[in-house]
């Protein structure tokens, strides 16, 4: 939207769009625990003159959730300046502000708009069964909470339940769905399915489950990736690898006892060795290093 003047003209654009006169423009969800969110405007001169400011300021309902911390006094003839208000709430809820530039535009001197945010404060835990998952855990661990076992490509398959809980005070919002990622050959998306989606909106305390199914159809290592997009600041992109191995003949097991929280960053402590078989039964074995392994395992062969 373009405000023709005698001689100067100001035209402004916010989060990719041109703003009219009296607009008012919604913010993003922004959490209280995050840095302060930065809102750009790209004011241009797309008159004949130079366009002058004489002030530019952000006012609030609550001092100091909206500032600017750079006033230009001038922008040259179709040119532009970027101008940002930052945005750092303290309490959650909707906060508002009105944004004023005054310029030497002659018919629209004072270009007037109002940002409108939502404050958040949202926390979300991924958790399989007892055992929490961490964000960007990658490692191929055999901890049954992102491992899904050993199985034969003729007729072995596993699935994993996985909950969402929001542990803050505003609803947590899942943006889009969960969705599993990884392209052939480093990962292997036909051998994993999502069953179901967890709901998009969790109240504070409330959770959500998706369960991932595991089928290999060939022998070898099988691993994808799992994203979640949310409005958790400090988990806005959530994802973490799962994994499991395909064999022929039979699979071989593991299982656990309670397990504390997997940070997924640690190397494998459970090195699954030689599957190998004598006269069609299947035998599997399994070193521990108990160097670095303070988990007691339980290990059952099957046989197939």
């Amino acid at each position: 939207a373009e405000y023709m003047g005698t001689d100067s003209v100001v035209a402004v654009n916010v989060t990719g769009q041109e703003r009219k006169d009296n607009e008012v423009i919604i913010i993003r969800d922004w959490d209280v625990k995050a840095v302060k969110l930065p809102i750009t405007f790209t004011i241009r001169s797309v008159g004949l003159s130079s366009l002058n400011f004489l002030s530019i300021f952000a006012e609030g309902s609550s001092p100091g959730v909206w500032t600017t911390e750079y006033t230009p006094t001038s922008v040259l003839s179709h040119s532009f300046v970027n101008v940002t208000v930052y945005f750092n709430p303290k309490t959650i809820g909707v906060h508002q502000a009105r944004i004023e530039i005054q310029t030497n535009d002659f018919e629209t001197p004072a270009l007037t708009l109002f940002l409108r945010a939502n404050a958040t404060d949202v926390n979300m835990i991924v958790t399989q069964k007892a055992t929490r998952i961490s964000n960007n855990a990658i490692s191929t661990t055999t901890n049954p909470s992102r491992y899904f076992g050993t199985f034969d490509i003729a007729n072995g398959n596993s699935t994993r339940t996985y909950t969402l809980t929001n542990k803050g005070n505003t609803t947590l919002t899942i943006f889009d769905d969960v969705l599993l990622i990884g392209e052939p050959p480093e990962f292997s998306p036909t051998s994993f399915t999502l069953l179901d989606q967890p709901t998009k909106r969790i109240p504070p305390n409330g959770t959500s489950d998706f369960t991932v199914f595991f089928d290999p159809a060939t022998v070898g290592l099988k691993k994808i990736g799992i994203r979640i997009l949310t409005n958790d600041w400090e988990a806005e992109t959530f994802s973490f690898l799962i994994w499991g191995s395909g064999v022929v003949g039979g699979s071989a097991l593991e299982e656990y006892e309670k397990l504390p929280e997997d940070d997924g960053r640690a190397p494998a402590s459970i090195v699954l060795g030689v599957v190998f078989a004598f006269g069609g039964a299947l035998a599997a074995c399994v070193f521990v290093n108990k160097m670095a392994q303070r988990r007691r395992l339980r290990r059952r062969f099957v046989t197939v």
